[in-house]
């Protein structure tokens, strides 16, 4: 038997995606927002191919969260609290609009089926609203 070729393969897709916020403190006020930038990898620690389907909320789905708005990307057809967006260099980018009560955000990260429904937290951050 010989190799015949070799190459990296992700059997499970999105393992893994680490947020931050710019900036990670804003005031509670309905209008501030910040900039998102989330990078996904899968199992193997490599970057997801483009085109993965990823679901970004801040509200509370799988941890308490103060809550706001995540701008950019498609709203679920299952459930309206989660925005998919899609991978370009296994990263996203989204803006964050603060809510009017202060307290910690949760920016959760999922991985997401066809139709948008938060399969499992793949990752979190926070932001503070003063």
């Amino acid at each position: 038997v010989s190799l015949i070729g070799s190459g990296q393969v992700s059997l499970l897709g999105a393992n893994s995606a680490i947020g931050s916020s710019t900036p990670t403190s804003l005031v509670a006020n309905g209008t501030a927002t910040a900039a998102l930038t989330i990078t996904v990898r899968d199992s193997a620690s490599n970057l997801v191919p483009d085109g993965t389907r990823i679901g970004v909320t801040a509200a509370s789905v799988f941890s308490t969260s103060a809550g706001g708005t995540i701008l950019g990307g498609t709203t679920s057809s299952v459930d309206p609290r989660i925005q998919v967006f899609t991978t370009v260099g296994g990263q996203i980018s989204a803006t964050y609009r603060a809510g009017t009560s202060p307290g910690t955000v949760v920016i959760q990260n999922a991985a997401v089926d066809g139709n948008g429904l938060a399969l499992r937290n793949l990752g979190q951050f926070f932001i503070t609203l003063q």
